[in-house]
C-alpha cells in the first residue's frame, strides 16, 4: 500500500507541474498583448466611435434613401444639436458664406427643438450630389424639416442656412 500511495503522490506532482506549465504558456502568450495599444490610457488616444462619443447614437434615427457617410454624419449632428437646443453648435455647422447662421440656428431651435425630442426619419435624395436635401420627419409632426447640405469643402458637408422670412 505504501508503494501505491507513493505513486499517487508522484502523479499529483506531475499534474501540478502541468498546470504551472499551462499557466506559464498562457502568460507568455498574453505578454505581447500587454505592450499593445489597448486604449486611451495606454496611448492617450480615444478609440470611442464618433457616433457614440458625440451622442448621435441616442437619436434613434431611421434613414431612407442612400446617404453618404458624410451627409448622414452632418444630418445626425444637426438633429443632435436641435435635440439639445444648442443654437451655437448648430450655427457652427453652417457654411462659411452664410451670413445669418446664428439667427437661423435660433429660429430652427425655436421651431424644431421640441419635435427633435422625438424619433425622426431622414429621407435622403440621390447620394452623390454636391448639394442635397434631406427631408426629416419627426414623430408626431406633419410638417417636414427640410435640411439642405452642400459639399463646399471637398468631402465634408455644411448646412445651407435658409434666408429669414421676408428677405
Amino acid at each position: 500500500m505504501s508503494q501505491r500511495h507513493h505513486k499517487n503522490r508522484g502523479h499529483r506532482r506531475n499534474a501540478g507541474s502541468g498546470k504551472r506549465l499551462a499557466t506559464a504558456v498562457l502568460l507568455a502568450a498574453l505578454l505581447p498583448l500587454a505592450a499593445c495599444d489597448t486604449g486611451p490610457v495606454a496611448s492617450g488616444r480615444d478609440h470611442t466611435p464618433g457616433w457614440v462619443a458625440d451622442g448621435t447614437v441616442e437619436l434613434g434615427l431611421k434613414v431612407t434613401g442612400q446617404p453618404m457617410p458624410e451627409s448622414l454624419r452632418t444630418t445626425q449632428l444637426v438633429l443632435r444639436h436641435l435635440r439639445d437646443r444648442d443654437a451655437d453648435a448648430l450655427a457652427g455647422l453652417a457654411l462659411d458664406d452664410d451670413r445669418d447662421a446664428d439667427g437661423a440656428a435660433r429660429r430652427w431651435v425655436e421651431q424644431w427643438g421640441e419635435a427633435a425630442q422625438k424619433q425622426a426619419r431622414a429621407d435622403f435624395e440621390a447620394a452623390d450630389l454636391p448639394r442635397l436635401t434631406v427631408t426629416v420627419r419627426f414623430e408626431g409632426t406633419t410638417e417636414p424639416f427640410e435640411l439642405v447640405l452642400d459639399r463646399a469643402d471637398g468631402d465634408e458637408f455644411g448646412v445651407v442656412v435658409p434666408a429669414a422670412a421676408g428677405r
